[in-house]
């Protein structure tokens, strides 16, 4: 008998003892991801007060956290109305197909790069990257952008999907790193000596460390000169050109001293008249 020829009470009833075990069912897992909800809502909340997590991410993760809970429920009451599987997928294929469609888009497409920067976390605020060839400081790390301060004292914004999509070095705030400088005397000079002198140039260098110590190597033989690079570590990447530049004059002060032409020596040089 078709549910017009019943009365509505008795049409109600009778479709609650069919179906009342999916609404258990339904109704549990509809109350566990409420829950879950508002388990999230309230870590976000002690994140912020802790300040372990910005307002304007905890809005965003807030936001997706409501899709979730939105696209859940929907799920489980067509469950309750025998929707068949193909249909599911089908709605499924249709959900996924229109979120790919958006993350096409550049502001989702930066938003959700934005959240897998912050997850993943490969650099931080206050570190330096080395990006697109030149040296960088991070200012901020944005949902849709990560601001840089290049050492020219340039403000860049870089959309968070161009950046997670390069290669990005880090050398962060107070990371030990090891830096270099090559010089190219000439080969009447024995290595110990050259050695001898670029490591008394370096001596009293600020903000090169004592440990790991310097040393130096012979990197390649040229025509008419030796390649020598002297390596040293530093752990204020802040201070690198500084440092370079520094020791740049030291070694040209020592060269001086030690009688080292650093001239690469040419073939007219080399040339008896």
């Amino acid at each position: 008998m078709a549910i017009t020829d019943k009365p509505i009470i008795d049409a109600i009833v009778d479709w609650f003892e069919t179906n009342y075990i999916k609404l258990l069912i339904v109704s549990g897992v509809i109350l566990g991801i409420v829950g879950l909800y508002f388990l999230t809502v309230r870590l976000l909340g002690w994140f912020r007060q802790q300040e372990k997590l910005q307002p304007k991410y905890a809005k965003g993760i807030k936001t997706v956290s409501r899709w979730v809970l939105a696209f859940a429920i929907a799920t489980s009451l067509l469950l309750i109305f025998d929707i068949t599987l193909g249909t599911i997928t089908s709605i499924l294929a249709l959900f996924g197909g229109t979120i790919l469609g958006f993350a096409a888009i550049n502001t989702l497409g930066n938003a959700i790069a934005g959240i897998i920067i912050m997850a993943t976390k490969p650099f931080q605020v206050d570190d330096r990257i080395y990006y697109k060839d030149q040296y960088a400081d991070v200012l901020a790390i944005d949902l849709m952008y990560t601001k840089l301060k290049t050492l020219d004292n340039a403000i860049i914004n870089i959309p968070n999907q161009e950046l997670i999509s390069l290669e990005i070095v880090t050398l962060g705030s107070n990371n030990l790193i090891r830096r270099d400088i090559t010089v190219t005397p000439g080969y009447e000079h024995e290595v110990s000596y050259v050695e001898e002198a670029l490591l008394e140039a370096i001596k009293d260098v600020d903000d090169v460390v004592d440990y790991p110590p310097p040393f130096v190597r012979v990197t390649d033989f040229l025509d008419f000169a030796v390649e020598y690079t002297l390596y040293y570590f530093i752990n204020d990447v802040k201070k690198m050109r500084a440092v370079d530049a520094q020791l740049r004059r030291k070694i040209l002060t020592v060269a001086k001293e030690y009688d080292i032409d650093l001239r690469t020596p040419s073939l007219l040089q080399s040339v008896v008249p």
